[in-house]
């Protein structure tokens, strides 16, 4: 048991817990319970601190591999300095923040400069004010993106076409997953014939599912319609 009269003790958490991360459950649940176990020795009048923090930019893994960061930039993840890692860690050191400070998660306004589509977790309502700020602020970048891909599904003429738009979609997402050119993907091969780890996998089957989202809603409504018209 440790000591009532600590001075401080604070948890380093991740953001992953806040927003999830796909793939990763365990790793959410603890830095979930780490987040309640500091709110309940708070509620008891100590002096504890949950920081959950995003990726550090510039040192480790980061600074030894320098795709990481773009790849984290497409899912709003914008990363903390070790300057202002350290500084938050002074702050709660010094009680000076409330029991819980998440750092390192993007406003609405980066995916947009980067033409980025949004976050799966920009569709929680929790997150509606970190959505919409600063999305003024920027101009956006000339990407194919999943609401142009829905709008160009609806306006399809024939069934060849969903098709070649889906699979030049699917080739412009891995080619951003992988950090290649678009050019160096064959879309006759396999897209395990690329290396494709099951975590960018998983995150181009749902972007999928939600970019052709409104088509097969329309196709259901569509089929409904026609037979009512039969029957």
């Amino acid at each position: 048991m440790l000591p009532k009269d600590l001075d401080f003790f604070n948890c380093l958490s991740s953001v992953g817990g806040i927003v999830g991360s796909r793939g990763q459950g365990n790793y959410n649940a603890g830095n979930t319970y780490k987040d309640a176990l500091m709110h309940n020795r708070r509620a008891h009048g100590l002096k504890d601190t949950s920081i959950n923090v995003g990726v550090v930019l510039g040192i480790g893994i980061t600074a030894e591999r320098g795709e990481i960061p773009t790849y984290l930039e497409s899912g709003a993840m914008i990363g903390v300095r070790e300057k202002e890692l350290l500084a938050t860690v002074q702050a709660a050191m010094a009680d000076e923040l409330p029991v819980q400070s998440v750092v390192g998660l993007s406003t609405g306004g980066l995916p947009k400069q980067n033409g980025h589509d949004e976050p799966y977790w920009f569709e929680d309502g929790r997150f509606a004010h970190l959505r919409i700020y600063d999305t003024q602020s920027f101009a956006v970048v000339n990407e194919y993106t999943t609401a142009e891909l829905q709008a160009a599904l609806a306006a399809a003429t024939s069934l060849a076409k969903p098709s070649e738009l889906v699979c030049g979609a699917l080739m412009r997402k891995l080619a951003k997953a992988m950090l290649t050119e678009i050019e160096d993907l064959d879309s006759s091969r396999p897209v395990n014939a690329y290396g494709v780890d099951s975590l960018v996998a998983v995150e181009a089957r749902a972007w999928v599912f939600k970019g052709c989202q409104e088509r097969r809603q329309r196709v259901r409504h569509s089929e409904q319609r026609a037979r009512v018209a039969v029957g």
